[in-house]
């Protein structure tokens, strides 16, 4: 029990705490919205990612990201979509709104 107790206190609170949403260095793209479209469209290999915003955060502890994507729907049809994606502080995501 006394062991449990030390290796619990010995885990660094970074690693116990997820990161809040951000851009990746390599292509914009933020982590939390790429795994929710995977998760969320009919066809998910075929998402193209055209562009990124920076993301935002909002006054009320939120962020908020603006992505333009091209994939093909459940028809075969190529679609261009742009969203707009709000998140919590740990990355949940809480909105997603389609726009022009």
């Amino acid at each position: 029990m006394l062991v449990v107790l030390v290796l619990a206190w010995m885990v660094p609170l970074s690693t116990a705490r997820a990161d809040s949403p951000h851009n990746d260095t390599r292509d914009d793209s933020v982590e939390q919205v790429v795994m929710y479209h995977q998760k969320s469209v009919a066809k998910p290999d075929s998402i193209h990612y055209l562009s990124w915003t920076p993301v935002r955060l909002l006054d009320n502890g939120h962020y908020k990201v603006t992505v333009r994507f091209r994939l093909k729907n459940r028809y075969e049809r190529s679609v261009l979509k742009k969203q707009i994606v709000i998140m919590d502080e740990v990355g949940a995501i809480l909105k997603v709104m389609d726009c022009r």
